[in-house]
């Protein structure tokens, strides 16, 4: 059976062990130590490899007001390939798809994501942007404040990505 995309909202409880179970007591984001809360997806992007769910891509929309102007972001997260279907591009495609259903269906501005330095090139290859400006989250324990890591666009619209600090005032995704 070939590998094939499903645009889903929400994971069946057998996705769910596909993809993660493997990683049970794993930071499989290394983001534990961030003490952060989450955003949640609204749309799944789920690969599947003979019938088992093997990578994963998450979108959502959120819109922050910026200088007076709503700037519509589609953020990127959870993405995520098991081990052994890794070196296939199976985790570039998800993305793609889910990247286009930012772009045609949730109609932001830019995708946004949040990453650890060594994925930087992975996401570059893909058309993501590294921007050096932060980017305010909320975080539980500390009220607002930048986010610690890496932060990615993807260009979408004739919007310019504005170079100052940029407030979510939420949680990050």
């Amino acid at each position: 059976m070939p590998f094939e995309i499903l645009h889903k909202h929400s994971e069946t409880e057998q996705d769910r062990k596909d993809l993660y179970g493997w990683g049970d007591g794993i930071d499989m984001w290394d983001v534990w130590e961030l003490r952060v809360k989450w955003l949640p997806q609204t749309h799944h992007f789920i690969g599947y490899e003979d019938g088992n769910a093997v990578a994963h891509a998450g979108t959502l929309r959120h819109v922050v007001r910026h200088k007076g102007n709503d700037l519509c972001l589609g953020g990127l997260k959870s993405v995520l390939t098991a081990p052994e279907a890794r070196g296939k591009g199976y985790g570039s495609k998800v993305i793609r798809a889910a990247t286009d259903h930012m772009a045609q269906e949730l109609s932001v501005d830019f995708g946004l994501l949040f990453c650890k330095e060594s994925l930087l090139e992975f996401y570059a290859d893909l058309g993501w942007e590294h921007v050096a400006n932060d980017v305010l989250i909320i975080h539980p324990e500390d009220g607002k404040k930048p986010w610690p890591r890496e932060v990615m666009i993807y260009k979408v619209g004739p919007t310019e990505w504005p170079i100052e600090t940029i407030d979510l005032d939420s949680f990050p995704w």
